[in-house]
C-alpha cells in the first residue's frame, strides 16, 4: 500500500463541511474560516527512525521544520504562522533537555529560505 493509499483509507470517513477546501492528504489540509485560508500540516520525525539519539538538536529541528515547510511550499502558500510540537520520551530518556537558544535562529533561517 502506498502512502497516498494509506492516507486515503485512514481519512475516508472523516467528517467535512464547506469550510474544508482540501482535506487531509500528503501535503496539507486547507480550511477557509472567516474568509481566511488556513493550512494544517502535521509531520513527525522519530528518534531511531529519522535521527539518532546523539544528533545535535539544531539538526533535528532543521529536519523537522524542513519537512513541514516543504509540504506547505508545495501548496504554494505564502506567509503565515507556525506551531511546533515537541514530543519527548520520558521513559526512555532523562532528564528533559534544556531549551536550545539556537532553535529560534534555525527556525528563522529555515523559514526565510522558503519565504524571503
Amino acid at each position: 500500500m502506498t502512502e497516498i493509499e494509506l492516507i486515503t483509507k485512514l481519512t475516508a470517513d472523516l467528517p467535512t463541511d464547506d469550510s474544508v477546501l482540501t482535506g487531509a492528504g500528503d501535503d496539507c489540509a486547507v480550511l477557509e474560516i472567516g474568509g481566511l485560508k488556513i493550512l494544517f500540516k502535521t509531520d513527525a520525525i522519530v528518534e531511531d527512525i529519522h535521527f539518532e539519539r546523539d544528533t545535535p538538536p539544531e539538526q533535528i529541528g532543521r529536519k523537522a521544520l524542513a519537512r513541514a515547510l516543504s509540504d506547505i511550499a508545495a501548496m504554494l502558500f505564502i506567509g503565515g504562522g507556525l506551531t511546533l510540537i515537541f514530543l519527548y520520551n520520558f521513559r526512555k530518556h532523562a532528564p528533559f533537555p534544556q531549551k536550545d537558544p539556537r532553535m529560534g535562529e534555525v527556525l528563522k533561517n529555515q523559514a526565510h529560505s522558503l519565504w524571503p
